[in-house]
């Protein structure tokens, strides 16, 4: 994935925009221990080349059949 705007950092925003996901996946996905975000006062930022390094090891485990830790959020329903 080639970084055409030179960016060093994705904001939360761009992230969702990358990955294709809703803001509740996006949040999960940015509170997990093993994923490269931070926070300047209340937004997220990660750095773009941590995203990717995160992105091809999570690729990896998958492709090795590893049971470490990696990108899936459970689908929860809401009874009203």
């Amino acid at each position: 994935m080639e970084n055409e705007k030179g960016k060093v950092l994705l904001s939360a925003k761009e992230l969702k925009e990358i990955l294709g996901c809703n803001n509740n996946t996006l949040y999960e996905l940015l509170a997990r221990p093993d994923f490269p975000s931070f926070r300047i006062k209340s937004r997220h930022y990660v750095l773009y080349e941590d995203f990717l390094a995160w992105a091809r090891e999570q690729a990896k485990q998958k492709a090795i059949g590893d049971s470490g830790p990696r990108f899936s959020v459970s689908k929860r329903t809401k009874k009203i």
